[in-house]
């Protein structure tokens, strides 16, 4: 389980809220580099980073050649993938 208390994107939830997200949650490590979803596929989790970071890139081509862009970088605190948790 993931003790979420401590993180800001949880500010201003109840003990019992706060208690139903810790037992939902797991813990994984991805290794650097590693890619954890794609553009254009369901959201299935929210990604919460305990340390480390999440770089959201995309992919365009740039004079017929496809480069990655980054688009934005989520530090150890924040969180990506909200839409897996909206119906």
């Amino acid at each position: 389980m993931v003790d979420a208390r401590g993180l800001a994107v949880f500010k201003g939830l109840t003990p019992e809220e706060l208690d139903l997200i810790v037992q939902r949650s797991e813990i994984t490590r991805v290794k650097s580099g590693e890619q954890i979803f794609k553009a254009g596929e369901p959201a299935r989790f929210l990604f919460l980073v305990l340390s480390g970071k999440i770089e959201l890139r995309f992919k365009a081509v740039y004079y017929l050649a496809t480069v990655e862009i980054p688009l934005e970088t989520v530090a150890a605190g924040g969180a990506c993938g909200w839409s897996a948790i909206v119906p």
